[in-house]
């Protein structure tokens, strides 16, 4: 097991890969509140339970629902220490100013393709509006709409 790091004084994090040997004794320990931080990739893929977790950080986007749907429910489970679960689901796209037009069409589509599964997500957030405006530049680019994309569904 790799060592628990202290940052700043008050935060101990620590890293997951699936070749860490004791990958229980990590998890009990953020469980537990020893570990406040974990970093790990696909760890919401894999079948693990944090309930405890309250922020998580979405930097590669699947196009699989159901892949998409276990991670978020890793961090939207109920725990007795939390009230709310903080997600930032990254999403990438072409430079906004980017005068281009000849891949307009593609980058559209995949656009689309990412916002489908913001829109419906964040449909369901408490900060839908704030996530609507933040897309605002995006959507305009690609003349989509937010609200059409949700209602296609």
């Amino acid at each position: 097991m790799r060592a628990a790091v202290e940052v700043n004084q008050n935060l101990k994090i620590n890293s997951y890969t699936a070749k860490d040997e004791d990958l229980k004794g990590i998890l009990r320990g953020f469980s537990d509140g020893k570990i406040e931080m974990l970093f790990a990739m696909k760890m919401l893929d894999e079948g693990v339970d944090v309930p405890r977790a309250e922020v998580g950080i979405f930097a590669s986007s699947t196009g699989n629902p159901r892949q998409f749907i276990q991670r978020r429910g890793r961090l939207l489970r109920k725990h007795k220490d939390k009230t709310n679960a903080l997600i930032y689901d990254m999403v990438v796209v072409p430079p906004l100013n980017d005068p281009n037009t000849e891949y307009y069409r593609m980058e559209r589509d995949q656009v689309k393709n990412e916002l489908r599964r913001v829109a419906y997500f964040s449909s369901l957030s408490m900060n839908f509006y704030d996530t609507k405006n933040s897309l605002q530049d995006i959507c305009q680019k690609y003349d989509l709409n937010i609200d059409e994309i949700i209602q296609e569904l």
